[in-house]
């Protein structure tokens, strides 16, 4: 028999996980992006300026890859989601007296982005309880999140600065500044 209240836990447990790794492996590619600016300016100045002058009208960093699709089903937002986004501002709005800004804020920031994830998150630390229709279809939004970080992920880890996280010596790091030249066209 499958048991829909296994799966929407494990769902939930991944879902977790994966966003709290999204957030090491951005938090490390913004870290590595400033440390590999510091190396080739030092170890390679004459470098530097060819790279970051033709890179700066990119945008932030070496981050010229494209940004990951969003899911198709991120803008559908379902009547279930929109019930417990409703619980949660209720009881977390600041103008009440047991209201929480924080969690208010966070609540609407994910149901705007349709992100029941978040949304499960918020409700257990407000301690409102999960209304049994969201359940028929949490499976698919939380399938999609789920989809979502793990293309966030994907992205970051296609990255320059990752492939700069991961390289073992200095000849790996001289590989990379060709191939960032090369696709600068210099």
């Amino acid at each position: 028999m499958y048991n829909m209240s296994t799966t929407f836990k494990k769902l939930r447990h991944q879902y977790s996980y994966l966003k709290l790794e999204e957030k090491e492996v951005r938090d490390i590619c913004s870290e590595t992006d400033e440390k590999m600016k510091q190396y080739i300016s030092k170890v390679h100045p004459e470098y530097y300026k060819k790279i970051y002058d033709i890179l700066a009208s990119s945008g932030p960093g070496l981050d010229v890859d494209s940004k990951p699709e969003e899911s198709k089903n991120e803008k559908t937002k379902s009547n279930e989601l929109k019930s417990l986004y409703r619980k949660i501002a209720k009881k977390t709005h600041p103008d009440k007296k047991t209201g929480n800004s924080n969690l208010f804020e966070q609540s609407a920031r994910a149901y705007a982005e349709n992100n029941l994830g978040d949304l499960l998150e918020i409700a257990s630390d407000a301690n409102v309880s999960i209304p049994k229709d969201l359940l028929t279809n949490a499976v698919t939004l939380l399938e999609d999140n789920i989809s979502s970080i793990e293309d966030k992920i994907k992205h970051h880890k296609s990255t320059t600065a990752w492939s700069w996280y991961k390289s073992k010596n200095d000849e790996d790091k001289k590989v990379i500044i060709t191939n960032i030249l090369k696709h600068i066209g210099e």
